[in-house]
């Protein structure tokens, strides 16, 4: 399998494709229904927002969430001293205690002096920085919290459409923190959520000398073999009707190859039950390489697939500094 990967990549290659897709809830109607006061923006208020959704709304399958945006009733600007994101897996029925909603938060945004642009009647994105791998089998909950909001123009409503997930929200002082709030079934803010099936997330300081972790996510391959590849291009170049976004150069034959260990680390290998795996990039300590820019990828491989490949994540790019 590995030898038949390699000589996929090194004849056809890589190229970024993989915009992420949508999943509506419950439709991609953002100027129908009713209102909600969401958030209601008044000056120093504080807010703490939960809306859950079952498996089934999401379509009972696994993807990164990587952007949620919501449908306001104006144009304007919403500002915040403190705005954060977070989401997290549930098995328990929605209930009026947050944390019973939230038992493992993680943060998918988290910033001051928050600015969130609205459109009249259009999907307008909150800005996440982080993705959340949900998992398709269990309730998923997004949780809001606002310090310090104000807005103009914007009336501070969203629209919903009552019958399909739930809402439970606290505002006033104190609230970013409150245990409990106000419980209603089935009468939450009509959501778009921006997915991917893969994504390869960076982190390190990219200069020479130092190692990047390069973090593989693809959370309905769990258990599949990957291969993560490294590039001085960004091809394009075709893969049956995919594509993958490397350059079939040298650099990448070398990443490949398995004939660099020591700076290709764990480029092969298997993602974990809940698709994820750890590769690192140990860039030599050479000063001469900064500012030359590596186009990273992977796929995870499946036999039974077109080409071979299951999923191709999306290339990101790293500049040695």
């Amino acid at each position: 399998m590995k030898n038949a990967m390699l000589s996929v990549l090194v004849l056809l290659v890589l190229t970024t494709a993989a915009a992420g897709d949508e999943v509506y809830v419950p439709s991609n109607t953002p100027s129908t229904g009713r209102l909600n006061s969401f958030p209601y923006g008044s000056a120093g208020s504080e807010w703490r927002y939960q809306l859950v959704f079952n498996a089934a709304l999401l379509g009972n399958r696994p993807f990164l969430v990587t952007e949620i945006a919501f449908a306001p009733s104006g144009t304007g600007t919403f500002t915040a001293g403190a705005f954060e994101v977070r989401m997290s897996h549930t098995t328990m029925a929605t209930s009026a205690t947050f944390d019973v909603n939230l038992p493992n938060p993680v943060t998918v945004l988290s910033t001051s002096n928050y600015a969130w642009q609205t459109t009249d009647q259009a999907w307008s994105p909150l800005g996440l920085t982080g993705s959340f791998p949900c998992n398709g089998v269990d309730r998923l909950t997004v949780e809001i919290r606002i310090l310090g909001a104000a807005r103009s123009v914007f009336t501070g409503q969203c629209y919903s459409e009552p019958g399909h997930h739930d809402r439970v929200w606290q505002y006033g002082q104190g609230a970013w923190s409150a245990p409990t709030g106000t419980f209603a079934l089935a009468s939450g803010l009509k959501t778009r959520f921006t997915v991917s099936a893969a994504q390869l997330i960076l982190s390190g300081t990219g200069q020479p000398g130092t190692t990047v972790q390069l973090h593989l996510l693809a959370p309905s391959d769990g258990g599949k073999p990957y291969q993560v590849g490294t590039s001085l291009g960004n091809g394009p170049i075709p893969i049956g009707s995919r594509w993958l976004g490397l350059s079939p150069d040298t650099l990448l034959v070398v990443s490949l190859s398995g004939s660099l260990p020591a700076v290709f680390q764990h480029y092969t290998g298997m993602l974990d039950p809940s698709g994820q795996a750890l590769a690192k990039l140990a860039i030599p300590n050479v000063p001469a390489l900064k500012g030359v820019r590596l186009y990273n990828a992977f796929v995870t491989l499946d036999a039974s697939a077109p080409q071979g490949l299951s999923l191709i994540a999306p290339t990101v790019l790293l500049t040695i500094l």
